[in-house]
Parts: C-alpha cells; structure tokens; sequence
C-alpha cells in the first residue's frame, strides 16, 4: 500500500477564542459632555452626515489637530472647533438645505 505524503494537510478554520479583545473607549464624563455638543454642532452644520464624520476625524491646520481630539481635550479645544463649524457654516448656509431631501 502506497501513501501519498505530498498532499497538503487541510487547514483548520480559525476560531475566535484567541483573538485579541479590544476594551471599549470610555469617556469620563467630561468628555462624554463635550463630545455630544460637538456631534450635534457638527451634524447641524455641515451638509451631511458623512461630511461630519470627515471634518471630525481629518487634522485641520487652522486647529492644529484633529477637531474630535481637540474637543475631547478640553473647554477650550471644543470651543475653537465650535467655532470653525460656525465659519463654515456662515460661509455656506445654503448647503444644509440642499442636502436634506437626498
């Protein structure tokens, strides 16, 4: 009797159990404060949901950082975002309006 020995074994199919586990962010309550203000400044005032989530997670020069880490940070940094929505917003007021019936 002739075994074949060339063959490739079959591969077992991973299984989760020794995935690494990620441990949810958590906020201190601060900042869970400062980051609803800033969502909603942020998804009232620009034309879109995912033009939010772009602005919040792209470094801005004029700030220096990213806008959701500098608000998360303190008063101060939730104040100067706050404050280019505003810009933004003042320098495009039509386009909310434009963006909702899509």
């Amino acid at each position: 009797m002739i075994i074949d020995t060339s063959a490739e074994p079959k591969q077992k199919q991973r299984t989760r159990t020794f995935r690494k586990f990620e441990a949810p962010v958590r906020y201190s309550p601060e900042q869970a404060r400062r980051l609803d203000e800033l969502l909603r400044r942020a998804w009232t005032s620009l034309p879109s949901k995912d033009a939010a989530i772009a602005f919040l997670n792209t470094p801005s020069e004029s700030l220096g950082g990213k806008p959701m880490s500098l608000a998360l940070e303190s008063d101060a940094g939730l104040e100067s975002v706050k404050e280019l929505l505003e810009v933004m917003r003042v320098a495009a007021p039509d386009q909310r309006s434009l963006q909702v019936g899509v």
